[in-house]
């Protein structure tokens, strides 16, 4: 890996971090209106009792999506860390190599043979690592995206079980366009920081 790859691979890590900062700050904002959904719907009593288990659902799925982002900018960051080292042992490679060729000839050339094998070991250990670190980073971000699909799903339902809340109607159904629109953003972030990832792993 070059130095040049190294600084990619830091750039696309800040900017999946960034986006998933924004993507939690946004399911902090769906758990806040699932709770204020939730106090409506005791009020409302018997009313709206599908839309209580709406509430539920959704307050449970931004608490996921929170812990979720957490561990993806977990994988992001030791996906640079592990660049850094490939980027390291790639030069002492290529040291080695040089003075292999350079040196060919000389009397105690095979006493680098063993330390050039632990090296070559180790870069392969660690392009291992980070080829798994990067798959594991796409499958994270996908299953948030899944998640996220399927509140829109529960934002539909919601509006239905809104419109047989009598008095409560209008205020149901403004907290389900919320889940909607919010549910939008954040997979919007979570599409964003996949592209970048798919860049990084290209």
């Amino acid at each position: 890996m070059t130095d040049y790859q190294v600084q990619q691979v830091f750039v696309t890590a800040a900017n999946i971090a960034a986006e998933l900062h924004f993507a939690v700050r946004q399911a902090r904002e769906l758990s806040l209106t699932a709770k204020n959904a939730r106090a409506i719907a005791i009020r409302a009593g018997n009313k709206t009792a599908g839309f209580r288990a709406i509430t539920d659902y959704i307050d449970t799925l931004s608490n996921t999506t929170i812990s979720q982002a957490q561990h993806i900018n977990s994988l992001a960051i030791k996906i640079s860390r592990l660049s850094v080292e490939l980027a390291r042992v790639n030069q002492l490679i290529d040291k080695y190599t040089a003075v292999r060729e350079k040196s060919s000839d000389a009397q105690y050339i095979t006493s680098l043979t063993a330390p050039f094998k632990a090296i070559s070991d180790h870069h392969e250990s660690l392009q291992k690592n980070f080829n798994q670190c990067n798959m594991q980073l796409r499958d994270a971000i996908d299953e948030a995206r899944k998640q996220m699909r399927s509140a829109n799903v529960i934002a539909t339902s919601s509006k239905v079980e809104a419109s047989q809340a009598g008095e409560f109607k209008e205020a149901l159904i403004v907290i389900a366009d919320n889940i909607e629109n919010i549910s939008e953003e954040i997979k919007k972030h979570l599409d964003n920081a996949i592209r970048q990832q798919s860049y990084q792993a290209a």
